[in-house]
């Protein structure tokens, strides 16, 4: 597995599984009311969005790359 920065590219597929109840049930987090602007908002400051919740979280988040 390979992991990297996030980009403004990931932005979209940030919110599917931050939209996805599946998924986020399991979250403290409303994620479901996250918005692009929200993601973007991570993406580019790498820090937590709602450091009410995490104030401890504030860290750069990476995602893996496609297999090739």
């Amino acid at each position: 597995m390979k992991l990297r920065t996030l980009c403004e590219n990931d932005a979209s597929g940030m919110l599917e599984w931050m939209h996805d109840s599946a998924v986020n049930q399991y979250f403290r987090a409303p994620f479901a009311q996250m918005t692009i602007e929200n993601a973007l908002s991570f993406i580019q400051g790498g820090r937590m969005l709602l450091p009410v919740i995490m104030p401890s979280a504030m860290t750069r988040m990476s995602i893996r790359e496609p297999s090739a």
